[in-house]
């Protein structure tokens, strides 16, 4: 009778310990930060998995973002590609998220939220000191960030950088060109991003831009994903690279393609937006964009209110004849005021 209770007592301090030590690994082992939605309930992180370490040159197009970490020390949080001297194309979920409820105008962003953060182009590190003068990398502060207002996570994940000064290009800083029109394109592509190595591993951070092929799929396969916006993305498969978490708004470029735009680098077809775990990446389709990334003057027009003319107090011996004739005369210059403004 000892014995059994014995046993029974050992027996169970071991499932307790078994239970203890799975429970432990699947908390390790779990992406916190994983956004969940959509009719299959995957888990979508805005998300290079065996890249290769790039290097100075490769890819001059690359814009990392980066935000103080502490004194002069800057980290990356989000990729980017340079379009112009002062546009850089990236992801709205960059942004938005995490200012949405600071933000004075939808589709917005202006620099008072920004003067923490810096584009930084012709660098290949992830974690950097700041410095105004080097050879190679280019620091620029931003002026401010469009994105459609439509924008709701992972629909109309786009957006443009506007900066304060030029890139000036050179072998390590050059622009790369957008699509000159819609096209159902697949084949191998290039990634590049400063994110994550690993989907599993919070601390495989990598220090050093990495660069990956990725295979674009058609988009017959890639609507299959029951995105809600099925005409706004490109989907590459996962079986040998992909991307991770801290690559969002990192360029998809491709190569070969026919576009007449299409440059020695390639041309910009895609802009990192997220992952569909053990299934694809997504990336937001930039030549549906085309108009919006275009339309520079928007971004800098902020409607001023009309102001209304005091109601003017009557006379007694004034006539309607008389005062009707006054009043477009003391609007006429407030208008002429706004729509020269």
């Amino acid at each position: 009778m000892l014995l059994k209770c014995l046993f029974c007592i050992v027996l169970y301090i071991t499932e307790c310990f078994t239970l203890n030590e799975t429970s432990t690994n699947s908390v390790n082992t779990s992406e916190t930060n994983t956004v969940t939605l959509g009719p299959n309930k995957d888990a979508w992180v805005p998300r290079v998995i065996n890249g290769v370490p790039a290097k100075s040159g490769d890819v001059p197009y690359q814009v990392s973002l980066k935000k103080q970490l502490e004194g002069d020390i800057y980290m990356s949080f989000c990729g980017g590609a340079i379009i112009k001297e002062k546009k850089v194309l990236s992801a709205a979920h960059c942004f938005v998220e995490n200012m949405l409820s600071n933000t004075s105008q939808a589709g917005i962003i202006y620099e008072n939220l920004l003067e923490d953060k810096y584009a930084v182009a012709g660098s290949i590190l992830s974690k950097d000191k700041y410095t105004a003068n080097n050879d190679q990398a280019q620091w620029r502060t931003l002026e401010r960030v469009r994105y459609p207002e439509e924008f709701k996570f992972p629909n109309y994940d786009i957006a443009v950088i506007y900066l304060h000064r030029p890139f000036i290009y050179t072998k390590y800083v050059a622009p790369i060109p957008i699509p000159s029109k819609d096209l159902d394109r697949h084949g191998n592509c290039w990634v590049s991003g400063y994110g994550r190595t690993s989907h599993t591993k919070k601390d495989a951070i990598s220090y050093i831009l990495q660069l990956a092929q990725m295979e674009l799929i058609k988009q017959s396969t890639c609507s299959k994903l029951q995105l809600s916006d099925n005409d706004g993305f490109l989907c590459t498969n996962v079986h040998t690279s992909d991307v991770a978490k801290g690559d969002s708004g990192g360029p998809l470029v491709c190569k070969n393609i026919g576009d007449p735009n299409e440059n020695n680098k390639g041309v910009l077809v895609g802009v990192i937006s997220g992952h569909v775990t053990s299934s694809y990446s997504f990336f937001t389709r930039v030549s549906k964009y085309l108009d919006f990334i275009k339309d520079d003057f928007v971004s800098f027009v902020v409607k001023k209110p009309v102001k209304k003319p005091p109601p003017r107090k009557r006379k007694k011996n004034s006539t309607a004849c008389i005062r009707k004739p006054l009043y477009p005369l003391l609007v006429l210059p407030f208008v002429h005021t706004y729509i020269n403004t």
